[in-house]
Formats: C-alpha cells, sequence, structure tokens
C-alpha cells in the first residue's frame, strides 16, 4: 500500500469483519431506518466524559515514557492542548458506537432504552460519507493560496471504517507506535514537498492539520480494560471544521450536534457528500436485520418493525427478538 502522509491508517488496529450492532432506543430505529443514514455524535455527548478524557491521558502518559524527538515534542504540545473533552482543540470527533455482540444484557441495559429499544445489524464492509447541505466549494484557481487551502477545509473530514475499541495496554501500545512512525515519515515528505516558503507554510498546515485528526481518532478508541466485554466497534467521524455539515439533537445530556452518514459512493468514500435540500438519494443503509429487545413485547411489536423496514424500502430485513432474560 502506497505511503498516505494526509492521513493515518493504522494497520495496528482491527477492523470489525462481521456484523456489528447497533443498540438504540424506539426512537433511534425509527430515524435510522425513515432517514437512511446513521448519526455520529460529538464525543463529548456520550454516556460518560471521562471515558473520552482516559484516551487523551493514556496518550499524553504514553508520550512522556518516549525517548525526545521532534515528532514526540510536537506530539506532546497537540495532546496537552486542552479541548472540550480533553484534547486538541484544533479538530473534532463523532463516533457512531455499536458492538459486535447482538444479544447482550449490558448493552440491551445501557443504550437501548433499558431493553426496551433494538439492536440493528449492520454489515460493516459498507463505506459512509458524511451527509451536508449546500454545494462544494470549487477552487478558485490552479494556484492554491491560503485563502483557497482555508475553503477547501471545510471539506475536510474524515470517516473511518469500523474499528475495535482498544482495551489492553499491549493494543494501545502498538496503535501508538505506528502513529509516531507515520507522523514521522508524514513530516519528512511535507518537508521534502515543499519547494518555496509559501508551499511549506501550506504544507504545515495540512500536516498539523492531519495529526490531530490522527490524535483525535486514536482518543475515541481507547478504553479501559473493564469495558472489554462491551466487544465495541467505532466508526469515528473527525473535521478539520465541522461547523457547516452539523445538524443538532436534544437529548439525555443537553443539546449535542451530529453528522449524518450514509452509504458512500466509491468517489465519495471518507469524505463529504453534498445534498440539495436534505433530499437523500442513496443506497439503503446495510441492515441485515433488527432485534427487538427483551423487555418489548415481541408478539405485538415484530410486525410494526417489519411493516416499517418494508415501507422504507429495506427487504429482505430479519426482525427477531432477543432471548436475553432481562427483568
Amino acid at each position: 500500500m502506497d505511503f498516505d502522509a494526509s492521513q493515518w491508517n493504522p494497520s495496528t488496529i482491527g477492523k470489525a469483519s462481521r456484523s456489528v450492532y447497533h443498540y438504540t432506543s424506539a426512537d433511534g430505529l425509527l430515524g435510522i431506518v425513515e432517514s437512511g443514514t446513521l448519526r455520529a455524535s460529538e464525543a463529548s455527548s456520550l454516556n460518560d466524559l471521562a471515558e473520552i478524557k482516559q484516551g487523551w491521558k493514556f496518550i499524553r502518559n504514553w508520550l512522556d515514557q518516549q525517548s525526545d524527538s521532534k515528532t514526540v515534542s510536537y506530539l506532546r504540545r497537540l495532546a496537552g492542548e486542552d479541548g472540550s473533552v480533553g484534547g486538541p482543540s484544533q479538530t473534532e470527533a463523532f463516533v457512531v458506537s455499536s458492538s459486535t455482540i447482538g444479544d447482550d444484557a449490558n448493552q440491551w441495559r445501557l443504550y437501548a432504552a433499558g431493553g426496551r429499544g433494538y439492536a440493528i445489524e449492520l454489515d460493516p464492509g459498507t463505506s459512509l460519507a458524511v451527509l451536508a447541505k449546500g454545494k462544494r466549494i470549487e477552487k478558485k484557481s490552479e494556484r492554491r493560496n491560503a485563502l483557497n487551502l482555508g475553503e477547501l477545509m471545510r471539506d475536510s473530514v474524515m470517516v473511518s471504517p469500523w474499528l475495535k475499541v482498544l482495551y489492553s495496554d499491549q493494543e494501545k501500545d502498538a496503535a501508538m507506535v505506528d502513529l509516531l512512525e507515520w507522523a514521522d515519515r508524514s513530516a519528512e515528505y511535507f518537508e521534502n514537498a515543499s519547494s518555496s516558503e509559501e508551499q511549506w507554510d501550506l504544507n504545515r498546515q495540512e500536516y498539523e492539520v492531519a495529526v490531530h485528526v490522527a490524535l483525535e481518532k486514536i482518543a475515541q478508541l481507547i478504553k479501559e480494560p473493564g469495558f472489554a466485554g462491551e466487544r465495541e466497534a467505532r466508526t469515528v467521524v473527525t473535521f478539520a471544521w465541522a461547523g457547516p455539515h452539523l445538524s443538532f439533537r436534544a437529548g439525555q445530556y443537553g443539546i449535542s450536534r451530529y453528522a449524518r452518514l450514509a452509504v458512500a459512493s466509491a468517489s465519495k468514500e471518507g469524505r463529504v457528500w453534498y445534498v440539495d435540500d436534505g433530499i437523500v438519494e442513496a443506497d439503503k443503509l446495510p441492515i441485515k436485520s433488527v432485534r427487538l429487545g427483551p423487555l418489548l413485547h415481541a408478539e405485538n411489536n415484530m410486525s410494526s418493525v417489519e411493516a416499517l423496514l418494508k415501507a422504507c424500502g429495506y427487504k429482505n430485513v430479519g426482525v427477531d427478538a432477543s432471548t436475553v432474560p432481562l427483568r
């Protein structure tokens, strides 16, 4: 694989290869199926803000244990900046959570309305892109300048595949080693690609954003070993400038922002995908099945879910009920 200096594609973090299950409420299921989109929520709106800060704490501690170098010093400085969730404030991260377990008592309790929600089975091999209203900004000239770079940054967004959360110190250490090696190579690449002072400044800005995004990505994937039983997989969405692409919702933790994700065509993979007036004309989400929570009345509810899926164009999607004896 060719080296990509513009984004970190970690080889040490596992990708979900089989189905992932997104646990949600009745409102969540309805919104996902009717809109054909998943919501990537801002990290600060997750169930436990301390969970996200743990990621940044691990990153800082790990960097403090490394030998001094130009790249290590730079990463230390970035990771030491206090953003809204304890990390770099230049970039923003949004997350969709899932599990590789499709019928788990704790997940029903915590993430699916206390057992009265649903688990949506998704195919993790389908790529996703961010949806936003409006028209894409086009370059004004062939000659890039700072203004054009600033405008084009509005479309700078990375959508990861479903990545497995890191629980053990060994997994976290391997991922950080991979990130550090990539950051070293990227710095060398951008420095060698600078043919003028102006080009050097532009390359420096691109490098800074790329490193910020990499740090945000790994911070959202680090959890304490005690959570390993959740077997979580996450899609992490990282923006250089998120504002134009976001919507708002009210939730348990107040008003929060989210990005809408839909199935990406090959040309839109990992990038922003603009639609006019919010009209989505895309492939259906890769929903394989819907499981009813253990505290729902399956006999009454199953036919309604089947009718919802059919009305929204989802054919051959199985509907079944949890077998967990939750009380």
